[in-house]
Formats: C-alpha cells, sequence, structure tokens
C-alpha cells in the first residue's frame, strides 16, 4: 500500500497551487480550524487533463470545527478535493510504501 502526507504547510501550498483549477477551496474558510501542528492524508488521485493531479483528501482539522463531528464522529477531519499541479504534488507530498 502507498500513502501519501504533507503537513499543513504543505497542504496550505497545495491549496494554493490549486486556486483557479476545477476542485479547489477557499483557504480563508479553512484555515482558522486547520490543526497546525495536522498530517492530512490522500486519499485518492488520478491524473487528471495530463497537467494535474485530481486528489482527495483527509485533512486534519481543529477539534472546534464546526461539522468535522458529523463527518468522522472519532476523528476530526473535512474530506476536501483539489487539483494540484505535478510540480507541487512533488514539492509538498511525501509518499511511502507500507507492506
Amino acid at each position: 500500500m502507498i500513502i501519501s502526507t504533507t503537513d499543513t504547510r504543505g497542504f496550505i501550498a497545495l491549496a494554493m497551487d490549486a486556486e483557479g483549477r476545477n476542485r479547489s477551496i477557499h483557504l480563508e474558510h479553512l484555515v482558522p480550524h486547520i490543526d497546525t501542528e495536522g498530517v492530512h492524508l490522500c486519499a485518492f488521485r488520478f491524473p487528471h487533463n495530463d497537467v494535474e493531479w485530481r486528489t482527495q483528501w483527509f485533512v486534519k482539522v481543529a477539534e472546534d470545527t464546526p461539522g468535522s463531528r458529523e463527518f468522522a464522529p472519532d476523528i476530526y477531519g473535512l474530506d476536501v478535493w483539489l487539483d494540484v499541479s505535478f510540480e507541487a504534488w512533488e514539492q509538498h507530498v511525501s509518499t511511502t510504501q507500507q507492506h
């Protein structure tokens, strides 16, 4: 199994790279709630339009984030889709092989 993660600084950089693409988020809405020490997990990705990855992220948020308990009662997180360039992926995501 391959696991891809990034830290909060990396996730914010990916979200900035995604601005103006089909799958992006409003950072000003998420940043106040994101867990600054969190590790964020890429749950799914595939090449899109030959220029970017379409990615699905499980983003770790602070415990008091509205709606986070509804998504995963035992884990505070949100489901986020981003289209990110191949270059941004290489720069900000760590991928490890698990056996």
